[in-house]
């Protein structure tokens, strides 16, 4: 498998309503898009670019006489967001990439046709182009084709960037709607394996708004009101389980009460996630999972995965270590269970509410970022008014933390498998417990 980077639903995020510009004319449709798709959409403008292809913000050919099967259970909406799979026909790839996007794309179609929740991408119709015909008709066009639902908002990741942590009150009503989605999908036997903040959109966020960063009566305000909501996306490395998969299914459909503080091994969330912590009596070397052991792609990135997953990771391109620790993820292959998605929710989590990304310790992040040569750097900067329209980031050092929130990550970032609070557990722990989300929830787990 290769890398693809993060797609995006958004590119203005500071609008309150969708920046939707008017189609393009027929010249200019996209050499990439399949007949298909040219037939029953037209484009607006592209929403990202990466390994994968391309997403595109489409509109539904109102004189179009056929309409999209709707194969989740999204609302009909004349915008879609098209995401499209693979090199072009006319592009000379191995064997190894072909097999690799097939199954990129036939992942995802499986796996999104089998769910629907509220807070998960829909799938609205999937397009596999028959190649010996559009050899003919369309050469340049991509052979795989994704009609999704389009989700209006920020990406995490692109929240985050903008003003660091976010306010107390947004962070607990993600954390709460991220754990319901993942729930979900683990009640289902599926496997995200690549949660990060980069494939979370959050319709109703706007980083202007002040809602977002407060820790007072403006976020609570907006976190009764529900005007967050958040869009996992992103199943291209999603894996459902089979039965033969699990050994012991009920230890997934069991939640247990949060745990008192001996449990976590540790009393802090300050170091790096992405080190393992020496000082643990209970080795991981033993690669004990929740689920039977699987021995499948290495996928997602490396400052999300689990211990177990770089642990085991065995790289098949290269047998040096110096290559080996530069290769991503999806060249490798490692054994590990359902349990590794908790660990990425955790450091998703921790990533929210401090403000620095997992595979930094915090204090010394903090320590650089206050460093004397980055300060008068910033100070320059605002001097001649290079960042006058920037909102100031603000980064929270663990003592500044609820307890809540610091419990429920050091639960789901436990370094041993056997210890790690599962996603289904970590519905009974009291930072997620007592979010409105989670007492407005209908139960969709």
């Amino acid at each position: 498998l290769r890398t693809f980077p993060p797609l995006f639903f958004i590119i203005n995020q500071d609008q309150s309503t969708l920046n939707i510009t008017a189609p393009m004319s027929a010249s200019q449709i996209p050499k990439s898009w399949p007949k298909t798709a040219r037939d029953l959409f037209e484009p607006v403008r592209p929403l990202g670019k990466g390994g994968f292809g391309a997403v595109w913000l489409a509109e539904t050919k109102k004189s179009s006489t056929s309409t999209p099967p709707a194969e989740g259970n999204a609302e009909k909406s004349e915008y879609v967001a098209i995401k499209l799979v693979g090199h072009a026909l006319t592009i000379p790839i191995s064997k190894f990439e072909m097999f690799s996007e097939q199954g990129y794309f036939r992942r995802e179609v499986e796996v999104l046709r089998e769910i629907s929740h509220p807070r998960i991408i829909n799938l609205l119709q999937c397009i596999e182009e028959d190649k010996e015909e559009s050899k003919e008709d369309t050469p340049e066009a991509s052979p795989y084709c994704l009609v999704l639902e389009y989700c209006a908002g920020p990406t995490l990741e692109q929240l985050i960037k903008h003003g660091a942590a976010l306010g107390f009150f947004m962070a607990r009503e993600i954390s709460s709607q991220l754990i319901d989605a993942v729930s979900y999908l683990h009640g289902r036997g599926v496997l995200h394996r690549d949660i990060k903040p980069d494939n979370i959109v959050i319709k109703g966020a706007m980083p202007s708004e002040e809602a977002c960063w407060s820790d007072g009566k403006e976020g609570e305000d907006a976190a009764r009101e529900s005007r967050w909501n958040i869009k996992l996306i992103d199943f291209g490395f999603a894996r459902p389980l089979h039965p033969d998969d699990i050994k012991n299914p009920e230890q997934f459909s069991t939640q247990q009460a949060e745990p008192d503080d001996t449990h976590f091994g540790r009393s802090t969330i300050d170091g790096a996630l992405v080190e393992e912590d020496k000082n643990d009596p209970l080795s991981i070397s033993t690669s004990i999972s929740r689920a039977r052991i699987l021995d499948m792609s290495a996928v997602g990135h490396r400052n999300y995965a689990a211990p177990e997953v770089l642990k085991g990771v065995r790289n098949f391109a290269f047998k040096k270590k110096s290559a080996q620790n530069k290769q991503p993820l999806t060249e490798c292959v490692s054994d590990y269970g359902m349990i590794a998605d908790a660990y990425s929710v955790g450091s998703t989590i921790r990533y929210m509410v401090c403000g620095v990304p997992p595979e930094y310790s915090i204090n010394d992040f903090l320590a650089e970022k206050n460093s004397f040569m980055n300060v008068i750097s910033r100070k320059l900067k605002a001097k001649v008014g290079k960042d006058k329209k920037k909102r100031k980031k603000n980064y929270r050092r663990t003592k500044n933390l609820p307890k809540e929130a610091s419990r429920l990550v050091l639960g789901l970032t436990h370094w041993n498998e056997k210890k790690r609070t599962t996603i289904r557990s970590a519905r009974n722990f009291q930072w997620i417990k007592g979010s409105f989300s989670m007492q407005n929830s209908q139960g969709h787990s």
